[in-house]
């Protein structure tokens, strides 16, 4: 694939953040649970990552103006480790309600980080390799974080049980600490590394990303259709899969589990399809992403009125390179349609739009799930990505692909 060092040094070290981020999710999930016995403190955890990946992101324009990207990664990946460690101390000290609340607020502390590291992430790969390029090494990101998804969610309830909740924490933290290093050995290797800008307000900075998507033909489209989805990818929210795996495949939890590793399976496939036809992806942005949601679309159809549970383990498989399509596609066209010093704070609207859509999905999804049955909700999801792809279809002079 011909990357450079810099990029290697960088792919190596988010393999090890995503590997530390799912074992410390499994491990302190596990540790509220066992220690409460609550699967309502226990969910508590994703919620309330949420929100903070929500109120960081608002606050992450402010951050990544008065800072570089690497100096921003490095800080967040210090400040995480920061928190881990009496995080650590207090996991095993949990005998009152008032522990588990304290743990939830580390939680928050470490996920509100995480909210500078992705879009300073996202924003960091076009000083990291040629543009020609970005597809491919999109595309290894996706599959590295898929396959790393895959194995430690497979592996993290063994982990867990055969050392213990706090020292799958202690593990984590060691893999904080080889991330952090892989990115000090990146400084100063990169061409594009240091690139100087006039600096803004605090104001222009939150005001700046969200501009310039308004103003650029392609990414309003994208946006547009970033904002469809999220309202439509409620649906696949654990809560609602469970209730689909229950009420339409009458199964039980085993094949809540069977779905979600299909569709993981699916992903790592998909992201190896568009890793194999690169170049070809590159040249067709636009039809990528329009085709991606169709077919989408198309397959959450057949999973809805399906009552066949190999069926639907087989159309989750088949969702992922769809997704893969889409997703890797329209995080391509943001790279190459914005200038570098603003990128950043472009990808953190739209992860802001992201989270914010999320967050309505679910609470929609689940009313019409109640109201008009899980079915349906499906079926509203698929008619929103077909939605997604029409906009794509109907401005498709503005997309200029």
């Amino acid at each position: 694939m011909g990357f450079s060092v810099p990029f290697r040094y960088f792919w190596a070290g988010q393999t090890a953040a995503k590997l530390a981020d799912v074992l410390y999710t499994v491990a302190i999930v596990t540790i509220i649970y066992k220690a409460t016995g609550s699967a309502t403190h226990a969910a508590a955890v994703p919620f309330i990552r949420s929100v903070a990946n929500l109120i960081s992101g608002l606050t992450a324009p402010v951050v990544l103006e008065s800072s570089r990207l690497h100096s921003v990664m490095v800080a967040a990946q210090a400040g995480q480790i920061a928190v881990l460690v009496p995080l650590i101390f207090l996991s095993d000290r949990i005998d009152s309600s008032l522990w588990v609340y304290g743990l939830l607020g580390f939680v928050f502390m470490l996920a509100f980080l995480e909210g500078w590291i992705v879009p300073a992430r996202n924003a960091f790969i076009p000083r990291l390799v040629e543009q020609n390029k970005l597809v491919n090494a999109n595309s290894v990101l996706s599959v590295t974080d898929q396959t790393v998804q895959m194995i430690a969610w497979g592996i993290g309830g063994i982990v867990v049980a055969e050392i213990g909740g706090e020292s799958t924490l202690w593990l984590t933290l060691d893999l904080y600490f080889l991330s952090s290093l892989f990115l000090l050995f990146i400084k100063g290797k990169s061409k594009n590394y240091q690139i100087t800008h006039k600096k803004v307000s605090k104001r222009e900075a939150m005001k700046e990303g969200w501009v310039t998507i308004w103003r650029t033909p392609q990414l309003r489209i994208v946006t547009m259709m970033d904002l469809v989805e999220g309202v439509a990818n409620g649906v696949w929210a654990g809560a609602l899969l469970l209730v689909y795996v229950k009420e339409v495949l009458h199964k039980g939890e085993e094949w809540w589990g069977f779905l979600n590793s299909g569709y993981v399976l699916g992903l790592l496939l998909g992201g190896l399809l568009v890793l194999s036809f690169s170049r070809w992806v590159d040249q067709r942005l636009g039809m990528s992403m329009i085709a991606g949601s169709f077919v989408f679309s198309v397959l959450t159809v057949f999973f809805a009125l399906t009552s066949s549970p190999v069926v639907a383990l087989i159309l989750c498989g088949l969702m992922g390179p769809a997704y893969q399509l889409r997703d890797i596609s329209q995080r391509t066209v943001f790279q190459k349609h914005v200038d570098e010093t603003v990128l950043p704070k472009v990808f953190s609207a739209q992860a802001t739009i992201l989270y914010t859509s999320f967050g309505l999905s679910v609470l929609l999804m689940g009313f019409v799930a109640d109201v008009f049955g899980v079915r349906t909700a499906y079926l509203l999801a698929a008619g929103l990505f077909f939605v997604s792809a029409f906009l794509a279809v109907w401005k498709r002079k503005d997309l200029n692909f």
